[in-house]
């Protein structure tokens, strides 16, 4: 008759001197390393596996401590780190420590061990099992090396907001050791992180990731993105974070942005007065009869040209005329204020206005406070019999209900009668509004 029970098989005839020898042939075939220390934590029994990790034998072992096959340092950190569980006579597990072999080798070792007591409760010592994590522990030093020296600034916050892991980058944008920053809120050194945090917590907790978005930290802007960390059980216990730099990139962006606002801003305006170019102006005056034909509202042209202005710049040089023309052209800007004014220089010392929904006694109304503004400057000109600069201003106006309807209603018969106003106003004495 033989006992059933799962994983056992084993004769009641068999006698406790076999049972023993088969518990131990099992313990030597162990891949751990089976031990006992006595109450002065020397070994007492150390299985075949302790000489194998060790390179000494079963004799030599026994009667030694542990702490006598570790480097002095090592011994002396873990003598610390056990001190009060061994004084309290507890059980610990997953001791990690490094010893020499006897070829001068390193092994490192994971430990754990349970207290003996006597059937009086007096303490006989541990025992325990030790497994050799050398190439584990290895690798995992290689990823803790390769994380800790990554040029991105890496770290990790648990559920509390505090900060678990840290690597070096980050550590120096905080100003401080990594010990330092370990354990404490992430808000102490990131001000304002801790609504951000508890956003990206929510959001990964409805099962929705979270999108990289960007931070602004110390004058630099960083583009974050996240990760959620899970437990074996696959609950979400903190989030893994690398920031990139992305001040630089940014800086770049904003420059080409603005090169290209001022490329669409050159294409458009004239490069001496900063008013709309020849080209520009055609274009929104198309636009404006094209609306006034739609709706049966009025549009109006002004084409001004400065009196004797080849004059001015024969007596006064070239410089001297463009500051006269940028003169004139901040009448324009100032006088012409409202959405619907479009203004620009037409080319040369001639100027255009397009005034939308203006009538002609409007338009013309406009054209005399541009020629009076233009005549307060009192910019001197020698050349001129007014002994100042002044302008002509032409005007007309497209308009459906007025006396004044045309019949070419085109955008180019708009310009070509303002322009035929303009020449009336030149003939006429110049400094003038026809």
């Amino acid at each position: 008759m033989t006992d059933r029970t799962p994983g056992v098989e084993r004769s009641f005839g068999d006698s406790a001197e076999a049972e023993i020898a088969r518990l131990r042939e099992i313990i030597e075939i162990n891949s751990d390393w089976i031990w006992e220390v006595d109450a002065d934590l020397r070994y007492v029994y150390s299985s075949a596996r302790g000489g194998s990790y060790l390179g000494y034998t079963q004799e030599e072992i026994l009667g030694k401590s542990p702490f006598d096959f570790m480097p002095p340092a090592e011994a002396e950190r873990v003598g610390k780190g056990l001190e009060g569980t061994i004084a309290g006579r507890r059980a610990f597990s997953g001791v990690t420590n490094r010893v020499t072999r006897q070829d001068g080798g390193m092994v490192i070792l994971e430990t754990s061990g349970i207290p003996l007591f006597a059937e009086d409760g007096r303490f006989r010592g541990y025992r325990g099992i030790g497994r050799d994590v050398t190439a584990m522990s290895e690798r995992s030093q290689q990823l803790e090396s390769v994380y800790a020296l990554a040029p991105l600034p890496l770290f990790v916050v648990d559920r509390e907001h505090r900060f678990v892991e840290v690597n070096n980058a980050f550590a120096a944008l905080c100003g401080a050791p990594v010990s330092e920053i370990l354990d404490r809120k992430v808000a102490e050194f990131v001000p304002g992180a801790e609504e951000s945090l508890r956003r990206d917590f929510a959001t990964i907790d409805s099962g929705v990731d979270v999108a990289d978005h960007e931070y602004l930290w110390n004058g630099r802007e960083y583009m974050g993105s996240i990760r959620p960390l899970r437990n074996l059980a696959g609950k979400i216990t903190g989030l893994s974070t690398a920031w990139l730099d992305i001040t630089e990139r940014n800086l770049a962006s904003r420059s080409l942005s603005e090169a290209n606002d001022r490329l669409e801003r050159y294409a458009h305006e004239d490069y001496l007065t900063g008013l709309w170019n020849r080209r520009t102006l055609d274009d929104r005056l198309v636009t404006e009869v094209r609306r006034s034909h739609r709706s049966k509202r009025p549009v109006s042209v002004l084409m001004a040209d400065v009196d004797f202005f080849k004059r001015y710049n024969d007596h006064y040089g070239h410089q001297a005329g463009d500051e006269c023309l940028k003169a004139v052209s901040g009448i324009f800007r100032t006088t012409l204020h409202r959405a619907g004014d479009n203004a620009g220089r037409y080319g040369g010392e001639e100027f255009c206005a397009v005034l939308a929904e203006t009538d002609l006694a409007g338009a013309l109304s406009v054209a005399e406070a541009l020629r009076a503004a233009v005549e307060a400057l009192a910019i001197p000109h020698e050349g001129n019999p007014a002994g100042r600069v002044t302008i002509s201003v032409g005007a007309a106006a497209l308009d459906f209900s007025g006396p004044g309807k045309m019949e070419e209603t085109s955008a180019k018969a708009l310009v070509a009668s303002a322009d035929t106003a303009l020449y009336t106003a030149k003939t006429a004495g110049r400094n003038t509004v026809r």
